[in-house]
């Protein structure tokens, strides 16, 4: 397989998620700007999950060759997709610029750069323009917002992955920052968990048990109300539960059996510690954990699926909770495995998380040498990676209590 995809999340300065780019990468070539002919058969595209699945917003930036235009628009909706325009020559010709005019006038919303708003006739039709926040100085973006002062555009910085760099773009009045800041783990560390976050550390700490006791969890959820809604609303919807209504909290746990009780409420309490966190911060939580369990059980068999899912899950509990990993893992008593994964960066499970973290920040050379390591095909991780965001987009719509859908953050 020669084509690999891979997304960025695009955020307002509130940190709500705006969009997400679409990143594209040819093992042979490197990378390039997206062939969109290479990407629709039947109007779906190749990597196997519909624009939706792969949004879970209302849009994605896609980086579109001029020369593609055409077929492009035939087989995407300007309700779905944001245009990236690249291979424009430094001077545009009446062509060019008359093609990205069609796309503006098909509803399409364009995005160009920099460079490109330096020329009048490009900078009417745009409604984004990119900077890259290392190579731009504060001079020049109050330069562009100047002249965007009379003008339906908004700027994009790119590039944005640490706290600093987005608090720049804040001080600036950028508009959207595309980047993993939010991954970077808070520096003061000192503060004390709220008191409303340690019941769910507690529950997680009770699923964490070797054996379950399931008549306290039983309790657990009757005696509250959110914890009872979300169970029932999650058992009773179609994704997971196309049978028969469930009306009581102890036939829902019977129905879900062991390990999905543990998946459940391993999400449902990370949910909940991250609600005044980015929501990205659970998309990929979940993604991961799916694929560390899938990958697992391809190397190790599913002997301890639980394991594997929850070194996923927990991976990002540092960012989270703003406290170091050790602190918070070791207080759980997980599996010596997740510990040595997740505390140490050791073992088998580490591997498996390395893999995944390559795919999300496209990193490819760290993924072929992480599946070398673990004796994996790029294609099987590849899909793997793909079928995990799909359960992830999936588990989101049937525990959407629980992921309020972001509305996207035009301003």
């Amino acid at each position: 397989m020669n084509n690999i995809y891979a997304r960025e999340p695009v955020f307002n300065l509130k940190k709500q998620l705006f969009a997400y780019q679409f990143v594209y990468r040819n093992q042979t070539n490197g990378a390039y700007p997206i062939d969109m002919s290479t990407l629709s058969v039947n109007n779906e595209p190749i990597h196997g999950l519909s624009i939706d699945e792969l949004l879970q917003v209302g849009k994605t930036i896609v980086n579109l060759n001029i020369d593609e235009i055409d077929i492009f628009r035939e087989h995407f909706s300007p309700d779905d997709v944001i245009v990236e325009v690249s291979g424009i020559t430094a001077q545009p010709s009446f062509r060019e610029t008359f093609k990205i005019e069609s796309l503006k006038k098909a509803g399409f919303e364009i995005v160009i750069s920099l460079y490109h708003a330096q020329l009048p006739e490009l900078l009417t039709i745009a409604n984004y323009v990119k900077c890259e926040v290392l190579h731009t100085t504060p001079s020049e973006i109050r330069e562009l917002k100047a002249k965007l002062v009379n003008k339906n555009a908004k700027i994009i910085a790119t590039q944005v992955h640490s706290y600093f760099q987005f608090e720049q773009c804040q001080s600036l009045g950028i508009d959207y920052v595309q980047g993993f800041f939010f991954l970077e783990p808070a520096t003061n560390t000192n503060k004390p968990a709220p008191t409303s976050k340690l019941a769910n550390m507690q529950l997680m700490m009770e699923m964490a048990k070797s054996e379950l006791d399931v008549k306290n969890l039983q309790h657990v959820f009757e005696t509250d109300p959110t914890l009872s809604f979300m169970l029932m609303k999650f058992i009773n919807n179609p994704l997971v539960n196309k049978s028969y209504k469930i009306t009581s909290i102890r036939h829902a746990l019977n129905y879900l059996g062991e390990l999905m009780v543990r998946r459940f409420v391993a999400i449902v309490s990370l949910a909940s510690l991250n609600s005044d966190k980015p929501n990205e911060l659970l998309n990929l939580s979940l993604s991961r954990a799916k694929f560390c369990e899938l990958v697992d059980a391809e190397c190790e068999g599913s002997a301890d699926a639980m394991s594997a899912f929850l070194v996923g899950l927990f991976s990002l509990l540092d960012v989270i909770l703003d406290k170091p990993l050790r602190v918070l893992i070791e207080g759980l008593g997980l599996d010596d495995k997740i510990e040595q994964a997740l505390i140490h960066k050791q073992g088998h499970l580490y591997g498996v998380l390395a893999c995944v973290r390559a795919i999300e920040t496209g990193d490819w050379n760290e993924l072929i040498a992480s599946g070398n390591r673990l004796s994996l095909t790029q294609d099987f991780m590849i899909e793997t990676h793909r079928e995990a965001m799909r359960w992830q987009y999936d588990m989101t719509k049937a525990m959407s209590p629980c992921f309020p859908v972001t509305s996207p953050g035009y301003t």
